[in-house]
């Protein structure tokens, strides 16, 4: 792919492709009420609370779930609404906080929030994200 000269849908492309290394891969809403078995309702109750964590795409067309906050069962990442209400105080986005969720940390041993998370060490990554929630927004402890 050229690097110059591409045109607005390419450059879309490249930054879908940068959130998926990132943080994907993402589910559709039909996708997370067949992972999780959830209704409709349900599935607007756990965004609206926090228990799942939904990215709008651009100009909210449309939104994306990253399937990180399911296990292989569908059940919830336990502890999300708690980091990510702490991390809010900081005034980042959906996107911003699943960022936040897998990024590789030092003081994490190598590991990231989610893995943490997923290792019952739900109230050390709560802290730290209280702590980063405070902080002005900028690179974390990567």
């Amino acid at each position: 792919m050229e690097t110059t000269g591409h045109r607005e849908g390419d450059s879309r492309q490249l930054s879908f492709a940068f959130w998926d290394r990132k943080i994907g891969p993402f589910l559709d809403a039909v996708g997370v009420l067949n992972v999780a078995a959830l209704s409709g309702e349900e599935l607007r109750v756990c965004e609206e609370f926090g228990d799942i964590l939904a990215l709008p795409t651009v100009g909210h067309l449309d939104v994306l779930y990253p399937a990180f906050q399911f296990g292989a069962r569908g059940e919830l990442l336990p502890g999300l609404r708690e980091v990510s209400g702490a991390l809010e105080s900081g005034a980042v986005d959906s996107w911003d906080i699943a960022l936040w969720l897998t990024t590789v940390r030092k003081s994490y041993g190598g590991k990231c929030a989610v893995d943490l998370i997923r290792a019952g060490r739900t109230d050390e990554v709560v802290a730290t994200a209280l702590r980063d929630g405070r902080k002005p927004a900028g690179p974390y402890d990567a």
